[in-house]
C-alpha cells in the first residue's frame, strides 16, 4: 500500500514537472525527413527530440512528456536489481505525422520507413522503428489529444522492450500511460488487422478496463497469469492486455526490487508454463498461483487492499 502510494505520487510529481526546451530550426531536419516534403517542426528536450506534422509548440509538448516519462522510469529502476542499465535511449529523434494522407507521403518518400516490410504492410501499422544514419529512429501517427500518452508509451515501450517480455513490455506502457496522463490509448500489439471476428472492443479507458477486468475476476475468467507472457505479439487479445496493464501495475508496488528481474528473465524464446512457472518460483520465490491469488485479492472490485492504496 505504501509503495503504490509512493508510485501515484512520484507520477504525479513527474506529470508536473517542467523542462527546458530547445526550438529546432528547419536546417536541423534529418535528411530523411526533409526529403519526405512534410512540414515537420523540430524541438529538443534533454535526450528527446521530436520533429511533428504540426506546429513547434505540440513538439516541444511532445518531448517534455518523453523527458517526464523517463525521469519516472528511472525512478521505478532505481530501486529494482539488476537494472542499471536497463533503459534504451538510443532513438536519434521521433517523427510523429498526424494523418493517413501524411503517412502515406512519408512511407512512399522512402523505403526506409517500413522497416524492412512492404510498403501495403508498413501502411496498416501506426508506428514503426526504422534506421538513419546508423541510429534508431520511429515515426508516429496519431492526433494532437494522444500526444501525452504516445510520447511517454514510446519511451516505456522501446526503452525496455530489448531486455523486458513484451507482454510486460505492453502492460508497462499502459502503466505508465495511466499513470502520468490518466490513459491508456497507445497500442504496440493488437490483434492482427486481418483478423475477422466478433470479440467485444473495449473502449481506450481506465474505467472500461477496470470494470471488465473486475467482472472476468468476478466470474473467474481473467487471462491466466502463467499465459500472460507467452501471448503472440501478432495477436494480442483484448484479456490478456488488461492482466499485463493491472498485473504489471501491481508488480512494480508489490516487488519494487524484483519487477524487472522477472520481465528480463521471462524474455526467454521457448516460454511454455513449465518455464513461465520456474521464472515466478525463481524470482519471487512464490508459485505463479499464488502470486496471481495475491494480485487478485489487489485487482478485485471492492478490494480494501486498492482503497488503502489510493488514500
Amino acid at each position: 500500500v505504501r509503495r503504490m502510494r509512493a508510485i501515484r505520487a512520484q507520477a504525479d510529481a513527474c506529470a508536473a514537472r517542467e523542462f527546458d526546451v530547445e526550438l529546432l530550426p528547419k536546417d536541423r531536419m534529418p535528411a530523411l525527413l526533409r526529403a519526405s516534403a512534410i512540414a515537420f517542426e523540430g524541438a529538443r528536450c534533454g535526450k528527446f527530440t521530436c520533429w511533428l506534422a504540426g506546429s513547434q509548440q505540440e513538439a516541444a509538448a511532445f518531448a517534455k512528456w518523453q523527458a517526464r516519462a523517463l525521469a519516472l522510469l528511472q525512478w521505478l529502476t532505481k530501486t529494482a536489481e539488476d537494472a542499471d542499465n536497463a533503459i534504451y535511449l538510443g532513438y536519434r529523434y521521433i517523427a510523429v505525422v498526424r494523418t493517413y494522407a501524411q503517412k502515406d507521403q512519408l512511407l512512399r518518400s522512402n523505403k526506409a520507413f517500413c522497416c524492412g516490410e512492404p510498403l501495403d504492410r508498413a501502411l496498416l501499422f501506426d508506428s514503426c522503428w526504422y534506421w538513419d544514419d546508423g541510429h534508431h529512429a520511429e515515426w508516429m501517427m496519431h492526433g494532437p489529444a494522444n500526444d501525452p500518452d504516445a510520447a511517454v508509451a514510446q519511451i516505456t515501450k522501446r526503452g525496455l522492450s530489448g531486455t523486458c517480455n513484451w507482454v510486460i513490455s505492453e502492460g508497462m506502457v499502459h502503466t505508465m500511460t495511466s499513470l502520468l496522463c490518466g490513459t491508456v490509448h497507445t497500442y504496440y500489439t493488437a490483434l492482427a488487422r486481418t483478423t475477422a471476428g466478433g470479440g467485444k472492443v473495449l473502449p481506450r479507458t481506465i474505467e472500461a478496463w477496470t470494470n471488465e477486468l473486475q467482472r472476468q475476476i468476478a466470474t473467474g475468467s481473467d487471462w491466466p497469469l502463467v499465459d500472460v507472457p507467452r501471448e503472440r505479439m501478432d495477436n494480442f487479445r483484448e484479456p490478456c492486455r488488461l492482466k499485463t496493464w493491472s498485473f504489471t501495475t501491481w508488480l512494480l508496488a508489490s516487488e519494487p526490487k524484483h519487477w524487472y528481474q522477472l520481465a528480463t528473465q521471462l524474455k526467454r524464446d521457448e516460454r511454455n508454463e513449465g518455464l513461465v512457472a520456474d521464472v515466478f518460483r525463481g524470482v519471487l520465490a512464490r508459485d505463479v498461483h499464488q502470486v496471481e491469488e495475491a494480485w487478485r485479492e489487489w485487482a478485485r472490485k471492492g478490494s480494501p487492499i486498492a482503497k488503502a492504496a489510493r488514500k
